[in-house]
């Protein structure tokens, strides 16, 4: 293995954290093993079978793991980030020193964007003893290791080749430790602060109270029934699995809080949902809509679809010259 310098060097990286110097000094020293089996067909086929669906996904991952083989400093950046991912807290805390490697001008991408999906799967077990420690039930630690696919999915969809960006590599460490939950629908993440002041007739939920942070996955079923039998599952889970916190709310920071939604579409599930949460005044520009309902490359608003009555009505506003803002809400217990 080459030294950390060498690596970023080789691959452009403009900034990596300190503590990879050290890891790949180890390395270099035999005193942390080399390991590059994850990047190997069997291990891969293993891993699918066992604690990461890939479904459709499998022969990309697999053609990429071969590709990244091929490109001696991304093998070594990816053993490395493996190693880095084993100690959570360190690795949480150095995250925003992380910068993905991108392939060089002319070079085929994709085993650049597949390598921190196989960094990512290296932890699938270790997140499944972390979450049975905590008595997370085996019918909701499935569910949640689908992360990943979902995630590769989720990209294709966007940028028409499958892989992962750091955005989506950012958002799986909640789930590789085991404080994101698939609960029935919706996702479900323990907080430890709330981090704002609601004040309600019968109680006030201030900033350092727990919550219950409630995510929205592309597709999900929001309906009466489905919702309230994740929200139910997922207070009693929980209360069990994060006995340290006393919860006291759920807790909803998207884009579905706007209440714009409620007035373009008054008799939606949207409108329900949403109707269910006390929102907080602050807004929030974002382009989440771009995210969950256009995905894709729209280069003008007039070229946006309407398959959908949520399309037709997002379309309409937009070209008014309108967005749609992010918004926190909060369902107390």
């Amino acid at each position: 293995m080459r030294t950390m310098r060498e690596i970023a060097d080789a691959l452009a990286l403009e900034k990596y954290p300190p503590r990879w110097d050290a890891l790949a000094e180890h390395v270099r020293a035999g005193t942390l093993p080399e390991d590059d089996s994850f990047l190997t067909q069997s291990w891969i086929r293993e891993a699918a079978g066992f604690a990461v669906p890939l479904d459709g996904m499998l022969d990309s991952v697999l053609e990429g793991a071969a590709a990244i083989r091929e490109i001696a400093a991304l093998r070594d950046w990816t053993v490395l980030l493996a190693l880095a991912m084993r100690d959570r807290t360190a690795f949480n805390a150095e995250r925003r020193m992380l910068v993905l490697p991108k392939a060089p001008a002319g070079t085929p991408p994709l085993a650049y964007e597949m390598a921190p999906c196989l960094g990512l799967m290296t932890q699938a077990a270790p997140s499944v003893e972390r979450m049975r420690e905590r008595g997370v039930p085996e019918d909701v630690i499935g569910p949640t290791l689908r992360n990943t696919l979902d995630c590769l999915e989720v990209f294709q969809l966007r940028y028409g080749r499958p892989g992962m960006d750091m955005h989506y590599f950012g958002w799986s460490q909640g789930f590789a430790d085991g404080r994101i939950l698939q609960i029935g629908s919706l996702q479900f993440e323990a907080a430890a602060r709330f981090g704002h002041t609601v004040a309600l007739p019968d109680r006030t939920i201030g900033p350092d109270d727990p919550v219950i942070h409630v995510h929205i996955p592309m597709g999900a079923d929001i309906g009466h029934e489905a919702r309230h039998a994740a929200y139910g599952r997922a207070r009693t889970i929980f209360a069990k699995s994060f006995p340290e916190y006393r919860f006291r709310a759920f807790a909803c920071h998207s884009w579905l809080m706007d209440p714009t939604l409620a007035a373009l579409l008054p008799d939606s599930r949207i409108a329900a949902f949403q109707g269910e949460f006390i929102r907080l005044p602050d807004r929030r520009k974002g382009g989440a809509v771009y995210e969950y309902v256009f995905i894709g490359d729209w280069p003008t608003l007039e070229s946006l679809p309407e398959n959908t009555r949520l399309e037709r009505a997002l379309k309409k506003w937009y070209l008014q010259g309108n967005t749609i803002d992010e918004m926190l809400g909060v369902m107390p217990f």
